[in-house]
């Protein structure tokens, strides 16, 4: 029996199974397909347990990516799934001086495993740098489906997950359609449930962009929200620690009118955040009037101390109302 390609007969002599014959053309298609030693998670439709697995490692991903394996102790389900897609490749690994953490592929000649995530992961980075807006979740999908990778369905968001932490400095992350600060266990569960609702956008930033970021961060944010060293902080890691204040303030604090009108202006501003670069470079220095740096990070730490100040303030003045309340009775 002949069968043809492109022309060409893929089995002159007759001697090649079907079988045989299927695997050379799928190889020869998808040349640049990661390895995934894993039947488990390395399919479109997975187990109720492995589904269950993957969630679970995707949530130690956010909690101890700077932690050695993940902490992992013993060799639970998810355990498994760690060792094979992420540290066996080198997507989280020891890197040196700058401790555990995830990050490209080890690209050594004796770790075949993780040369096949190469082209992979460069080919994502790039397709974010050149991308002229957002990008969603699904489109990453479908290059990753697509001829050469062929990734199925299972995998893909463990590695959206680990690409993501890997470049957090520079990707803005969106859940439907507004700027989100931080990632936490509910994406995580609407990154597996509808991953069209999430998308990215890659922010670069020059030399006075990175001062402005640096200065804000300094001087206007709490040590807990930024921690390390702030001569490497991005516009993002600011964008993201300003947006961080204003949704973790009160029910109250975002609703009240009792703070002053530039307050209220940055709050609702951050509140809907759609852009990181547009937060620091053009909204700010909008509301707050500001012509300077100095100018600009003055106005804004005092309108940040106000909204922190202002429920605690509140409480009490109710406390003592109260106390008035019983003294005259």
């Amino acid at each position: 029996m002949s069968v043809m390609r492109r022309g060409q007969k893929l089995n002159d002599q007759h001697n090649l199974t079907i079988s045989a014959i299927a695997s050379s053309v799928a190889e020869d298609i998808f040349h640049s397909t990661p390895l995934i030693n894993s039947e488990l998670i390395n399919r479109d439709d997975l187990s109720t347990n492995i589904v269950k697995a993957r969630r679970a490692l995707m949530y130690r991903m956010l909690k101890e990516g700077s932690t050695s394996k993940l902490g992992y102790d013993g060799y639970p389900a998810d355990a498994g799934l760690y060792y094979t897609v992420l540290h066996t490749p080198g997507l989280h690994m020891n890197r040196g001086r700058l401790g555990w953490g995830f990050g490209k592929p080890r690209d050594k000649d004796d770790n075949l495993v993780g040369q096949s995530f190469q082209a992979l992961w460069s080919e994502t980075e790039e397709v974010f740098k050149n991308a002229t807006d957002r990008l969603g979740l699904d489109e990453i999908y479908a290059l990753w489906r697509s001829a050469p990778y062929g990734l199925k369905k299972g995998v893909m968001p463990i590695l959206a997950l680990a690409f993501f932490l890997a470049n957090k400095a520079h990707i803005a992350l969106y859940f439907d359609g507004v700027f989100t600060p931080n990632i936490n266990e509910v994406l995580i569960d609407e990154l597996l449930n509808d991953p069209k609702l999430i998308q990215f956008k890659y922010v670069s930033a020059g030399e006075n962009k990175s001062s402005l970021a640096k200065a804000i961060a300094e001087k206007v944010l709490p040590g807990q929200l930024l921690e390390g060293d702030t001569s490497k902080i991005s516009p993002l890691d600011t964008a993201r620690g300003l947006v961080s204040i204003v949704v973790g303030l009160p029910n109250w604090t975002k609703r009240t009118s009792s703070v002053s009108d530039s307050a209220q202006e940055v709050r609702s501003m951050l509140l809907k955040a759609s852009d990181p670069n547009k937060v620091l470079f053009a909204d700010l220095p909008t509301i707050l009037a500001s012509n300077s740096e100095e100018d600009l990070v003055h106005k804004l730490k005092t309108v940040i101390e106000e909204l922190l100040a202002a429920y605690p303030r509140k409480i009490d003045e109710i406390k003592l109302l109260m106390k008035k309340f019983f003294v005259l009775r």
